[in-house]
């Protein structure tokens, strides 16, 4: 298996050879594709572990219904009001 590490470098190996990145550039999108990269995998992983997948898992961390309910619900009074 891939370590972030090793996915970091062979990105960074590859953009080096762009001539209008510089290193500091290179670094960061080396970093942001491997973070995606290693993401995926580890997503990917867990749940097929869970065996889940990509779509219910999706719609459960966009379920807003606990946000809504949660903001709607009624405030508790302060002592000093009535």
């Amino acid at each position: 298996m891939l370590d972030r590490s090793l996915a970091c470098t062979r990105v960074a190996g590859g953009l080096m050879h762009v001539p209008s990145l510089g290193l500091g550039a290179v670094a960061a999108i080396a970093l942001v594709a491997g973070d995606l990269f290693y993401g995926g995998l580890r997503i990917t992983e867990s749940l097929r572990l869970l065996n889940d997948n990509l779509g219910d898992f999706a719609r459960s961390m966009l379920n807003l219904s606990l946000l809504q309910r949660l903001w709607r619900r009624p405030k508790l009074p302060l002592g000093n009001e009535e």
